[in-house]
């Protein structure tokens, strides 16, 4: 039991504590609501579903959450008859979907791309025409920080916007993400909503 001192006033006083919780209920609830208070919590606005780094949350939200509404807008694609639903995956969008979007920037390529997939970086990169020794060369020299994936597929989105390794543009991307090394073909309709608005 909790307890809170009192300050004795006399010697009749025989008050030495006063109970702040009456059953062990309550003293969960109140030690939850002062974790939740403390920490940074980001729930899941679908599901409820705490995390307690914003982009897993976002993660959970736009791809993995059971509870979240449909929100299919490919083109042709009427949500509510959405065929592609039951499987989980996007309305046939595909690398050539992505033809005729402006050339990525980098603020873009990570904040839609690269902490939805940052540990997968270096399939990414080999994806996009850096080899084996280059990606090492990434690791070592500028993967250091507090959050070696993402400062990792930074700096590949970084070289590759920079034009020395393949065609720069959000297809070849798209054709790199649905690759069978890296697998990520739900992501393209994350990017398509993205590149759409």
């Amino acid at each position: 039991m909790i307890i809170e001192q009192c300050p004795l006033k006399s010697a009749k006083d025989q008050t030495f504590a006063t109970p702040l919780f009456t059953n062990q209920a309550q003293l969960q609830d109140a030690v939850k609501s002062m974790m939740e208070e403390h920490l940074n919590l980001y729930p899941c606005d679908y599901c409820g579903r705490q995390f307690a780094d914003y982009s897993e949350c976002l993660v959970h939200q736009e791809l993995q959450c059971p509870s979240a509404p449909p929100t299919c807008d490919h083109a042709g694609c009427d949500v509510g008859s959405c065929n592609q639903k039951e499987t989980g995956s996007e309305c046939n969008i595909n690398p050539e979907d992505f033809i005729g979007f402006p050339e990525p920037e980098l603020v873009d390529l990570i904040n839609i791309v690269g902490v939805r997939v940052k540990v997968k970086w270096r399939d990414i990169g080999l994806g996009l025409g850096f080899k084996g020794w280059e990606l090492n060369g990434i690791y070592a020299t500028k993967c250091r920080e507090l959050d070696p994936p993402q400062e990792c597929m930074t700096e590949v989105f970084s070289q590759w916007k920079s034009g020395l390794k393949s065609e720069y543009s959000w297809k070849k991307l798209a054709e790199v993400l649905v690759s069978p090394a890296v697998n990520e073909i739900e992501l393209l309709g994350h990017m398509y909503r993205e590149l759409k608005k």
